[in-house]
């Protein structure tokens, strides 16, 4: 008693109510598939839906009425809208961890179990004379690790693994054009969600230090 004899466009809402008028109209045109509406329910709420709609002809193809199927979406409407906004609170506290990461003075790394880097931040960067894109993917130890100093830090590797423990360690690091940085490591193991795990290291460029030290030994 409450719908019968009420014309089908009282139950859309005043957002899609001109959007469902020039649907109906253009459905005696062509098919239109679902489209989606807000509903109004009885006491005022609103409905997310799915509406398909035919148009019903009689035997001389003339039409005579409309049927619609109607879908609640409402709770997977209520979802899409919380995945989204999950995603952009995830997307903003990255770029807030990015830029905590790119304005700190000490070096920064993330290198994989398979040996490729995976994040550098700007002070690393910026020493070793690298792009982001340069050096993402590429081999830790081949691409900026010295030469005499590769063997010491793929050990170093393996006993933070086989001891599932962090530690501390220096050596050298060259950058594109030769120049040479002692750092003094501290690497640990990290993980990623549904990720492989890695090593993360945070080094202090202790080069300078260690000249002062060597000129007051020499003296």
């Amino acid at each position: 008693e409450n719908v019968i004899g009420k014309n089908i466009m009282s139950f859309i809402s005043e957002r899609d109510l001109p959007l469902a008028m020039e649907n109906t109209k253009l459905m005696f045109e062509r098919s239109l598939g679902v489209k989606e509406y807000q509903l109004v329910l009885e006491d005022g709420r609103l409905m997310d839906s799915e509406v398909n709609g035919q148009v019903i002809t009689d035997a001389n193809n003339q039409p005579v009425g409309m049927v619609y199927v109607i879908r609640d979406v409402t709770e997977r409407k209520l979802t899409e809208q919380s995945l989204i906004e999950s995603k952009k609170i995830i997307i903003e506290e990255q770029k807030f961890n990015r830029l905590l990461i790119d304005t700190s003075p000490a070096f920064i790394v993330a290198v994989g179990f398979d040996g490729k880097t995976l994040i550098m931040n700007k002070s690393l960067l910026d020493a070793l004379e690298y792009s982001n894109s340069e050096i993402l993917n590429l081999d830790y130890l081949s691409t900026i690790v010295f030469e005499e100093d590769k063997l010491i830090v793929a050990d170093f590797f393996s006993q933070i693994i086989s001891e599932n423990t962090e530690a501390i360690k220096e050596h050298r690091i060259i950058s594109k054009s030769g120049k040479i940085f002692l750092v003094q490591w501290h690497f640990k193991i990290a993980a990623r969600y549904e990720a492989s795990n890695f090593f993360v290291g945070i080094g202090i460029d202790i080069t300078l230090q260690k000249q002062v030290e060597e000129r007051y030994r020499i003296l």
